[in-house]
């Protein structure tokens, strides 16, 4: 799992969002993460293209599924200071987009 490891990462005092459409998913993913212990991982149920607004501003966008464009919330939710999300797009290798203040 993607969010245990970047939990892992960030540590306690740090927080990760992770975001799927099935509601199955999203139940057995909070039921996994709770039972190893990730108290710091919110497991949101919705269409990841709009991102976690009630969570942004936040640091980083980690994408795991390609894509061939970069919806406006994931340029829009990382903070200016020192998000940045890297990305599957398609037809490429992983690309790293620093988000720059003013953009």
């Amino acid at each position: 799992m993607n969010a245990a490891y970047l939990a892992g990462l960030v540590g306690s005092g740090g927080l990760v969002v992770t975001i799927d459409i099935d509601g199955d998913v999203t139940a057995r993913a909070r039921r996994c993460l709770a039972a190893a212990g990730y108290d710091q991982v919110r497991v949101v149920t919705g269409d990841a293209p709009f991102g976690a607004p009630a969570f942004a501003p936040c640091d980083g966008i980690l994408v795991t599924v390609e894509t061939t464009d970069a919806p406006a919330a994931w340029w829009d939710q990382p903070s200016a200071a020192s998000g940045s999300w890297p990305d599957p797009l398609a037809g490429s290798a992983p690309q790293r987009h620093p988000r720059t203040p003013g953009t």
